[in-house]
């Protein structure tokens, strides 16, 4: 005999892949847990991050085997859309706590974790006491209030996460001068707008007509199993950012700045000219630790500098420089590939040579050759 859940044939594949959703968040959340990580400074927030993926898909498996099992309540459309409401919104609140940990390791504080996490937990049990109690005028305010609630979620944590990415990647500009160390982050994005969208349909789901239950079930059962496989692979570069967060000094008066790992601005000034003389800006990777240390200053200071005088992020200023050396190159070495002259300005990357570049002049290293052997 086969159990309740598989009863009913116009459910069957619904319920089935629902199944599936809770094997593979309950599996994932013990990988979460008994997977060892480095006990390494730089992996703290990702090691934080990782304890709160497995209570965020542990609470996936358990709100949708409540679903599942419970089927003389799953036909009561109001105890249907509290369990929807009471999951999105630990979904929404647990899984942009994580994207942004991952992007900024010093969001992490404890006591806003659980400041944010109350709400969710109140009103949910609030509505189901409710619901219980028969109360349905209660319950439609208690549920219109979550409702409300979880809608003004999804808008700070929106505005929240673009605030932190902004800020992420002005430090990674600020530190990093290849593009391909802000690309690494793009996935975390995507996942963030998936995971809004996600939300959204689940608010839906509980209007849609029954046929369209099956697709988001796969799109939910993918969502999460993409989520699960970035974020075990991210501990390969997580610790990469870490010196970008290291808390450094703010708004730095560069007119006044003097320690004993500072110049002078003046005097940094004339170190950078005559550094920019010895095209160390052509060595791929280059970061700004490396090149405060060849300027005797530190990267605060430098990162403010150019900043405030230059007008420009780190990455802007070298590459900059880059660009300036491979309009000589392409003019003095007119048999050399483009691809070559990327590789010898420090971009290696024929395509993201050939888009700085046009994003510098207007037009392609290739035609801006051409151009200029005509002049």
């Amino acid at each position: 005999m086969l159990p309740p859940i598989f009863e009913e044939p116009s459910f069957s594949l619904y319920r089935f892949i629902t199944l599936l959703s809770i094997c593979l968040t309950h599996f994932f959340s013990i990988v979460f847990i008994l997977l060892r990580t480095p006990q390494t400074p730089s992996l703290r927030a990702y090691r934080l991050s990782k304890y709160i993926m497995a209570i965020a898909y542990m609470l996936v498996a358990v709100f949708n085997t409540v679903e599942l099992l419970n089927t003389d309540q799953y036909t009561d459309g109001r105890y249907t859309l509290l369990i929807t409401v009471a999951a999105s919104s630990l979904q929404i609140f647990l899984l942009s706590a994580i994207l942004i940990m991952l992007i900024n390791t010093q969001y992490f504080n404890i006591r806003n974790f659980l400041f944010e996490l109350l709400p969710s937990i109140v009103l949910g049990i609030i509505a189901y006491i409710m619901l219980r109690s028969d109360h349905s005028i209660a319950f439609n305010y208690a549920l219109g209030i979550f409702i409300t609630y979880f809608c003004l979620q999804c808008v700070r944590y929106s505005l929240r996460f673009f605030k932190e990415k902004a800020n992420t990647i002005r430090k990674i500009d600020n530190f990093f001068s290849a593009d391909a160390n802000s690309r690494k982050l793009r996935w975390i994005t995507q996942t963030f707008i998936a995971l809004m969208c996600m939300g959204v349909l689940a608010m839906l789901s509980f209007i849609i007509p029954r046929m369209f239950m099956i697709p988001f079930s796969v799109l939910y059962f993918l969502f999460y199993f993409y989520l699960g496989m970035k974020h075990l692979n991210y501990i390969y570069y997580f610790h990469e950012y870490e010196i970008v967060f290291t808390p450094q000094a703010e708004n730095v008066d560069l007119t006044t700045q003097h320690n004993n790992h500072s110049l002078p601005w003046e005097q940094l000034e004339n170190a950078i000219i005559n550094w920019e003389k010895t095209r160390f800006f052509t060595e791929p990777g280059l970061t700004i630790e490396q090149v405060a240390t060849q300027l005797n200053t530190n990267r605060t200071y430098l990162s403010n500098y150019v900043n405030q005088i230059k007008q420009q992020s780190f990455k802007e200023w070298i590459n900059q420089l880059r660009i300036m050396e491979a309009k000589q190159l392409l003019l003095e070495k007119p048999t050399r590939h483009v691809g070559e002259i990327g590789v010898m300005v420090g971009l290696p990357d024929k395509s993201n040579f050939g888009r700085l570049f046009t994003r510098n002049t207007g037009v392609s290293p290739q035609t801006w050759r051409k151009k200029q052997q005509k002049a």
